[in-house]
C-alpha cells in the first residue's frame, strides 16, 4: 500500500489514438532514450506518492538509478577497450573479455603471453550496445584456452588489455581480503596498526552509541524526534559502506552470509587465520567477527517493561546526513536509534537464531541469549506484523524501507525451526511454502536474495537440514531456489559485461 514518500520505478508510454499512428509512441524517462525499459528496470523513471494536504513533499530518492552524464565528460581514455576480468582466470573455467568498438563485423584477437609471443587467437562476437553503460561491445570468448600462466594480454586491433593471469588459485586471497572489510568497519573500537596495516589504523568511532537515545520519527506536524524513555547499548556494529550509520536489515543480510558460509564450510576461517584481536582465543575468526556485529543487534532491541518491547530499532545514525570526507569522532550526543519496524525485527530474530546455533559450541552463554532474544522478537513481531518503515525527507541515514515483510516472516521462522525444532515454526515455514506467496520474490528484478527479499536466505538454510524436511515442503524450496537462480542467470545474458544487478 502507498504511503507518504513512497517511491516507485515508472514507465510511462503513450501511444497513437489512430490505427494510422499507432507506430508512434513517446516514451517518459530520461534514463530511457533508447526505449530498453521493457527488459531493464534501471531505465524507470520515478515516481513518488505524497499526501494531499503535507507540505512536506519529498522529493523522490534516486538511489539505484545510473547518472545521466554526456560520454564525452566521462574519462574513459585512459581505460583500455579491450577489458578482461583483471583478478584472473581459472584455467577450467569460462573465459569472456568486452572489447568498446562500433564495428559491425566481428574483429581479429590475439591472446599474448608475458615475453609478447601469440599464444591463441580468435574473431570477436558483435554484440550491440550494452543497456547498462551504452557501450558499443563485442565479446571475446576464449574459454577454450586453458594454459596457467601470469602476465597475458589481449589484443584487438591497436588495443590491449590490461594484463591477467590463468590460474587455479587466482582467487587465493579474496576470502581474508573480503573479511578485512568487516574489522576496518567496526564501530567502537580503534584500529590498531597491527590488525589493518598502519594506513587504516585510526581511533574509535562513535564509542557513545554505548549509550545512544531512542527516539520515533516526528509525525505531522511535529517537527522532531519524540526521545523514548530509554536508552540502548549499541556501541558496537559495522557501520555502513556509504555513511557512518549502522542499519540492522543491511546487517541482517550480511550476518547471513557470513554465519552461512561457517555453517556450510566450518573450516574456512579457523582461529588465528585472520588479522582480527580475537584471532587466538580458541574460536573460529568468522564468527568473532560476526560477534562484533551481533552484539551491535542485541543491544537494538526495545527493553523489558517498555512499551514495544522485544520489537528492535530499525537503524541507528544521526538526524542529518554527515558530510563526506569526515571523520568520526569517539563521542557526541546527536546520534539515534530510529523507530522499531517489523522488518527490523524479523532480519533481528532470522540473524540471532542463526547464531544461536552455531555459537553453541564455543559461548553457550552467549548462544542462549540470542536464541532468547530471537524468540522473544518474534512473538512482539507476530503482535505487530505491519510496523512499516516509511520514507523520510531530511534524514541522515539510509531508509531500506520495506513494506511486504512476508518473506522477513519466512526467513525468520526457517532459521528458528533449524534452531529449536520447536513444531510452530516449522508449522509457519511449511503454510508459507504451500501458500505460493513468494513466487513473485522469486521472479522480481533483484530477485530472491537482497536486503528487502529474503525468503531465499531462509531457503538456502533450510537446505542445510533437508533431510528434516518433507517432500512437498523440500520440492518447494528447490524449484523456488531454482527459479531464483534462473533469474540471476537471465539477468546476466542481458547485461553485455555480464554483471548482475545487486542491491
Amino acid at each position: 500500500e502507498p504511503y507518504h514518500g513512497f517511491t516507485i520505478g515508472v514507465q510511462t508510454q503513450a501511444n497513437g489514438a489512430t490505427e494510422k499512428d499507432r507506430d508512434s509512441k513517446l516514451i517518459w524517462s530520461i534514463y530511457d532514450t533508447s526505449d530498453a525499459s521493457w527488459k531493464n528496470p534501471r531505465l524507470f523513471g520515478t515516481g513518488v506518492f505524497y499526501e494531499i494536504g503535507r507540505t512536506d513533499v519529498p522529493l523522490p530518492k534516486r538511489q539505484n538509478l545510473p547518472r545521466v552524464v554526456k560520454r564525452k565528460t566521462m574519462p574513459l581514455d585512459k581505460l583500455p577497450l579491450v577489458r578482461v576480468n583483471q583478478v584472473g582466470y581459472f584455467p577450467a573455467g569460462p573465459k569472456l573479455a568486452v572489447v568498446v568498438t562500433d564495428e559491425a563485423s566481428p574483429l581479429e584477437w590475439d591472446i599474448l603471453d608475458s615475453a609478447g609471443k601469440k599464444v591463441a587467437s580468435g574473431k570477436t562476437i558483435p554484440m550491440g550496445k550494452d543497456l547498462s553503460s551504452g557501450d558499443p561491445i563485442h565479446h571475446v570468448d576464449f574459454t577454450q584456452f586453458r594454459k596457467a600462466g601470469t602476465g597475458y594480454t589481449l589484443v584487438v586491433g591497436k588495443a590491449t588489455s590490461f594484463p591477467f593471469d590463468i590460474a587455479p588459485d587466482v582467487y587465493a586471497g579474496l576470502r581474508k581480503d573480503a573479511m578485512a572489510y568487516f574489522y576496518q568497519s567496526r564501530m567502537g573500537i580503534p584500529l590498531t596498526a597491527e590488525y589493518a596495516g598502519a594506513a587504516w589504523a585510526r581511533s574509535a568511532f562513535f564509542v557513545s552509541d554505548e549509550s545512544v537515545k531512542a527516539a520515533d520519527y516526528p509525525v505531522f506536524p511535529a517537527k522532531d524526534y519524540a526521545e523514548l524513555p530509554y536508552t540502548l547499548n549499541a556501541g558496537k556494529g559495522w557501520m555502513d559502506a556509504g555513511d557512518y550509520g549502522k542499519y540492522i536489515v543491511n546487517g541482517g543480510i550480511t550476518l547471513w552470509t557470513l554465519l552461512n558460509a561457517y555453517e556450510r564450510n566450518p573450516r574456512l576461517f579457523p582461529d588465528g587465520s585472520l588479522k582480527i584481536p580475537e584471532n587466538a582465543n580458541g574460536v573460529p575468526d568468522i564468527l568473532d567477527e560476526t560477534r562484533w556485529e551481533l552484539e551491535f543487534f542485541l543491544g537494538m532491541q526495545v527493553p523489558d517493561g517498555q512499551k514495544d518491547a522485544g520489537m528492535v530499532h530499525h537503524k541507528l545514525h544521526e538526524k542529518k546526513w554527515l558530510p563526506l570526507p569526515y571523520k568520526a569522532p569517539e563521542r557526541t550526543d546527536d546520534r539515534y536509534a530510529m523507530k522499531v519496524s517489523t522488518a527490523a525485527t524479523l532480519n533481528f530474530a532470522a540473524a540471532t537464531a542463526q547464531a544461536a546455533r552455531l555459537y553453541a559450541g564455543f559461548d553457550k552463554a552467549f548462544a542462549d541469549r540470542c536464541l532468547a532474544a530471537s524468540e522473544k522478537a518474534w512473538n512482539a513481531a507476530l503482535k505487530n506484523p505491519a510496523r512499516l518503515f516509511y520514507y523520510v525527507s531530511d534524514d541522515g541515514g539510509g531508509d531500506y524501507d520495506d513494506v511486504k515483510v512476508a518473506d522477513e516472516f519466512f526467513w525468520a521462522s526457517c532459521e528458528l525451526w533449524l534452531s529449536t525444532g520447536k513444531a510452530e515454526y516449522r508449522d509457519y515455514l511449511e503454510k508459507a511454502l504451500a501458500s505460493k506467496e513468494f513466487d513473485s520474490v522469486m521472479s522480481s528484478p533483484n530477485g530472491p536474495m537482497y536486503w528487502g527479499s529474503t525468503s531465499g536466505l531462509g531457503m538456502l538454510s533450510l537446505m542445510t537440514k533437508k533431510s528434516a524436511l518433507g517432500s512437498g515442503a523440500l520440492k518447494t524450496v528447490k524449484a523456488d531456489l531454482m527459479a531464483g537462480a534462473d533469474r540471476y542467470l537471465s539477468q546476466i545474458k542481458d547485461e553485455g559485461y555480464r554483471a548482475p544487478f545487486f542491491e
